[in-house]
């Protein structure tokens, strides 16, 4: 009796192992169609700090068409965020910016604060970030690349 209590184990076993093994390959499938999602509060805090702009003379956040010699965004954890550029015909006068800032479901979202700001929040922008990198990108852009400096 024992012997076919043994034999009738064994395909259970197996059952519960083939289980095991798609259940594991289907969450992995799942990870790497939809990417790992990282809450909110965890990405707000890694945008916490300082971060300098890889290429200055990239266009997409400052829009002017003279050169810039540093570009840099500081967040605030009291969602603040100040934009500062510096153009090189004004060397040593950086033109600062101030803006709100948060994220919610995965995107960036800011609005202005300064005098002519209506205070309404922009479209999100999709981001990047590490300990050591960040990237922004706007609609119908390349991503703008920024170091934590």
């Amino acid at each position: 009796m024992s012997e076919e209590a043994d034999l009738s184990a064994k395909p259970k076993r197996r059952v519960v192992r083939r289980f095991a093994a798609v259940a594991v390959l289907l969450v992995a499938a799942v990870v790497m169609v939809r990417g790992w999602k990282v809450d909110d509060a965890t990405l707000e805090k890694a945008l916490v700090g300082s971060w300098t702009a890889v290429d200055p003379n990239d266009p997409t956040f400052h829009r002017r068409e003279v050169p810039v010699t540093r570009e840099q965004l500081i967040f605030r954890d009291d969602g603040t965020l100040s934009y500062v550029v510096e153009l090189a015909s004004k060397p040593g006068t950086p033109e600062i910016d101030l803006w709100g800032w948060r994220v919610r479901k995965g995107r960036l979202y800011v609005r202005f604060l300064g005098e002519e700001g209506t205070g309404q929040w922009l479209p999100g922008l999709a981001f990047s970030v590490s300990e050591k990198a960040l990237s922004i990108r706007i609609k119908s852009h390349r991503p703008k690349r920024w170091v934590r400096s």
